[in-house]
Parts: C-alpha cells; sequence; structure tokens
C-alpha cells in the first residue's frame, strides 16, 4: 500500500500492489484463477499412519514446503510479487512491514526440541516479517500483530495506520 497527503491532513491509503500466497500457488493469477473456477483448496488429511481421525484442511504450495521455514518463504515471495505489481524497487528509505504470523518457525521449533540450546530465533512470530525487512532494506517500523485468524485484517489495518499517521509512505502488510 502507498500514501498520499489528503487535503484535510491526514492520508489516503491506496493499495497498489498486490502478491498472493495460496493453497493454489504461488500467484495472485493462479489464486483468482481457482477462485472464479469455483475450486476449492481444502482437502482431507490423515491424524496419522494408523487410520486416526481424518481432518479438514489446506496445504502451503507444494513449491514452497520444501524451504528451511515455509512461512518466511511465503511472506518473501508474496511482498516480491506486490513490490512488481505496484512497479516499486527502492523502498528502503521510507518502507515498513507489518505482517504477522501466529504459527511460525514449526521445523526451527522440531529441530530444538530435547535440545538444551533454547528456542532458535526462527521460531519467533516476527521471523516473516524481519526476513521481508531485511530483504528489502526497510527502515521504518517492523511489526508483527498475532490475533489468530484476524491476524492478515489487523496487519492490513496497522499497516493503513502507519501510512495515515505519515510515519511511512509505503507499507508491506
Amino acid at each position: 500500500a502507498c500514501g498520499q497527503a489528503e487535503p484535510s491532513g491526514g492520508r489516503q491509503v491506496v493499495v497498489t500492489g498486490i502478491g498472493l500466497v495460496t493453497p493454489f500457488g504461488a500467484g495472485r493469477e493462479i489464486s483468482w484463477s481457482a477462485i472464479r473456477a469455483g475450486r476449492s483448496a481444502v482437502d482431507w488429511f490423515e491424524s496419522d499412519e494408523s487410520g486416526g481421525p481424518r481432518w479438514a484442511g489446506a496445504s502451503a504450495p507444494a513449491e514452497l514446503l520444501a524451504s528451511a521455514e515455509p512461512v518466511v518463504t511465503m511472506a518473501v515471495t508474496a511482498a516480491r510479487e506486490a513490490l512488481a505489481y505496484a512497479d516499486l524497487s527502492d523502498i528502503s528509505e521510507y518502507g515498513g512491514c507489518v505482517i504477522g504470523t501466529s504459527k511460525l518457525g514449526l521445523r526451527s521449533f522440531a529441530r530444538a526440541v530435547g535440545q538444551d540450546e533454547g528456542l532458535p530465533h526462527e521460531f519467533w512470530p516476527n521471523t516473516a516479517a524481519r526476513a521481508v525487512a531485511s530483504e528489502w532494506n526497510l527502515r521504518g517500523p517492523v511489526l508483527c500483530p498475532v490475533a489468530a485468524c484476524a491476524t492478515g485484517l489487523v496487519s492490513l489495518i496497522r499497516g493503513a495506520d502507519l501510512i495515515r499517521s505519515g510515519e511511512c509512505d509505503v507499507v508491506l502488510a
């Protein structure tokens, strides 16, 4: 999203780029095509190999699950697409980042279980926001709200607030 001063003294917030990573795949066109075709990304999963209870859900795109921390890869991938779509390149001077996650670093957590070295920094929810801020050398605020199922919406609202207040000209949310 980008901001621009309004005559009233506040700032108007405009979404200028969209990047998506959904269970359909990486990219807004892939996801939008699947949604328009009425496809569902929800599937049935087995709890374990012994025939435990089944549960419904959606998985991350297979091409991103191979990374060390898929949620970080997904955040960077979506941010890259959004910036390209917005035709923005260098936002380091005036850019901020608000990327919330509620379950991050589960692979790092699994590796740390049973070891006395404590939790690795990749386990913390702010890892995706830190990775995006580092990738584009953002010098504005880097925030990570955690609000369960509302985390994405809270991130967008907080990003818009940073623009309205004048703290940032551009926010990746």
